[in-house]
């Protein structure tokens, strides 16, 4: 949603797709029978969805914000 990688779509394919920043990987997506769940994997990471912190796994829902430190990123279903 922002900076130099806006208008990207990373495309879920995998059942762990990994996002990162400065060449960390922060989090991880997973996919699974009941839907798309993220993980925060550094602690010091600030990592959030729709504005709250998350501290562990969380279900993703259409539409919803996720920031990691300063890159920001909408999830959707096609």
């Amino acid at each position: 949603m922002n900076g130099s990688d806006i208008g990207i779509v990373i495309t879920l394919n995998n059942a762990v797709t990994e996002l990162g920043v400065a060449n960390t990987v922060s989090a991880i997506i997973a996919k699974r029978h009941n839907g798309y769940f993220i993980s925060r994997l550094d602690d010091d990471i600030n990592i959030s969805i729709n504005g709250d912190p998350i501290s562990g796994e969380t279900q993703l829902a259409e539409n919803m914000k996720i920031s990691i430190e300063n890159k920001n990123y909408l999830f959707f279903l096609e």
